[in-house]
């Protein structure tokens, strides 16, 4: 199945970047929004809270907020939403400069040391 996008590649025609990237903003959203009310109907739970990097997406505030009425929705100030990306990132970078590779057969690990 080709999507619009790649139909329109093979056909040399223009993609519109922003809208492509709002209508996958949107797909994750409606997703997100799906799964954690599925999770909260079928757990019993009345509040949902979110957090992390995501919780400073907009459209998932607003959408969530909109269908998840039921629910007591609770997400810290947009200051406070922040992610381990850029910390991650800068590990990484360190590790690269020493020349510390993980092979491809490594295991998850959530207490290695960064």
């Amino acid at each position: 199945m080709l999507f619009r996008s790649e139909k329109k590649k093979k056909a040399n025609e223009a993609i519109n970047i922003p809208d492509l990237c709002a209508s996958f903003e949107a797909a994750v959203v409606d997703v997100q929004v799906y799964k954690t009310l599925k999770a909260a109907q079928e757990f019993g739970v009345k509040t949902i809270v979110l957090a992390g990097g995501v919780a400073a997406n907009m459209r998932l505030r607003n959408d969530l907020a909109a269908a998840g009425q039921d629910y007591q929705l609770f997400y810290p100030s947009l200051a406070l939403c922040s992610d381990n990306a850029a910390m991650i990132a800068s590990a990484a970078f360190y590790h690269y400069q020493r020349k510390e590779f993980l092979t491809l057969d490594a295991e998850p690990n959530s207490n290695m040391r960064l």
